[in-house]
């Protein structure tokens, strides 16, 4: 992947992979990967040369099944005991805050949301993927906007943007400031309609 293929979001300077902790292949495109170490050495050698250093192509999620699949674990953490957020981890959560921004933020993935017949195939094939990991509770009636991790309702708010501003400060190395936890909150309030899915 290049930053210009992915408006920015395959950052160099950022974490290119995480492998997912669902299942489902639906919707995917091909998207080429290459080592840092192989665009290192692109100015020294042909990386070509060398199969260990050549990029390859894998199937790579759209982005806005992992929109959904983020909202998804995200309001599963807000509908969740006291106790049961301890165990599913604050830091984990706060971690989500960015990525629901910056993909909300991505052309394809606003373009991904206007199409309700897909988004209600891939939210059906996310909730029977996660039966095998529990069960997602269900979206709420006013859409993900309305989850407590973004309203505030029944969920530490102060505690959330505490765990987003330590995400941000370990783990971001973006090229433009990083968007702050109100930024992230007006952003999913600006994109209400989209988040109301089928």
């Amino acid at each position: 992947m290049t930053k210009s293929s992915f408006d920015g979001l395959a950052d160099p300077g950022s974490i290119f992979l995480e492998l997912g902790q669902s299942v489902g292949a639906h919707p995917a495109d091909p998207a080429s990967v290459q080592s840092l170490l192989s665009r290192a050495l692109q100015s020294a050698t042909d990386v070509a040369k060398f199969d260990d250093l050549r990029p390859f192509t894998v199937s790579v999620l759209h982005l806005g099944r992992t929109l959904i699949e983020k909202l998804l674990r995200m309001n599963n953490f807000s509908q969740a005991s006291d106790s049961e957020r301890d165990a599913k981890g604050w830091p984990r959560i706060g971690r989500q805050f960015y990525d629901v921004w910056a993909l909300l933020g991505h052309s394809s993935v606003v373009g991904f949301l206007q199409d309700t017949k897909t988004v209600g195939e891939v939210l059906e094939d996310c909730t029977v993927v996660s039966q095998s990991f529990g069960h997602d509770a269900p979206p709420p009636a006013d859409g993900f906007a309305a989850s407590g991790v973004f309203s505030g309702v029944g969920v530490d708010m102060a505690r959330l943007e505490k765990e987003h501003d330590t995400a941000m400060r370990e783990l971001y190395y973006g090229s433009i400031p990083a968007p702050t936890f109100a930024d992230v909150l007006d952003r999913v309030r600006e994109n209400r309609s989209l988040l109301t899915l089928p």
